[in-house]
């Protein structure tokens, strides 16, 4: 029985590392198409399959959004008072993601949830893309990748997930953990 649970532990544990190998190479594959899209083709708001991602800087969303929160936002057809949207001002080097709280003749308004005033009138072009999923504090992550010690713990991590069994292998043997006794 208890070599039978080692064998399916080591096997989910091929299954998950097989898993975190794809989903790293995909999101790998991601950020390097973004890169060449922003710096190559001067495209300012690339998208993955329609997707693109911000991460939340302020508090003008506090209660729905919060600082540090990443937003996923797609592309639609029509956009509606209370839909959650990020946006570029034609020139702008940023973006905001508010909500719809009006149409007008020439666009939405906007307006941050912790905000009392409204935004000046957007037009529907300058709308990057419908908040479709929030991801809780990831930019706090991104933000730490960004540094040098990030880059470096990400690397290691990385190293250490594709040389697990060396690694346990050697602290097996530096511990004398797994020797037969004689």
């Amino acid at each position: 029985m208890r070599d039978g649970v080692r064998k399916a532990l080591r096997t989910a544990g091929k299954v998950l590392a097989a898993a975190l190998t794809a989903l790293l190479a995909l999101v790998l594959a991601a950020n390097l198409y973004l890169i060449v899209a922003r710096s190559v083709f001067g495209q300012s708001d690339p998208t993955v399959f329609g997707f693109t991602g911000a991460v939340v800087l302020t508090g003008s969303m506090a209660g729905t959004i919060e600082v540090n929160d990443m937003v996923v936002t797609r592309r639609q057809s029509a956009y509606d008072v209370g839909d959650v949207v990020t946006y570029r001002r034609a020139g702008a080097r940023s973006t905001t993601t508010h909500r719809i709280v009006a149409r007008t003749e020439d666009g939405f308004i906007t307006r941050g949830d912790a905000n009392n005033g409204d935004d000046a009138a957007i037009r529907e072009q300058e709308i990057i893309g419908k908040v479709v999923a929030v991801i809780p504090k990831i930019g706090a992550v991104t933000a730490f990748l960004q540094f040098p010690a990030g880059v470096l713990a990400l690397l290691l991590a990385g190293a250490a997930l594709l040389e697990r069994r060396a690694i346990a292998d050697a602290l097996r043997r530096l511990f004398g953990k797994g020797k037969k006794e004689e």
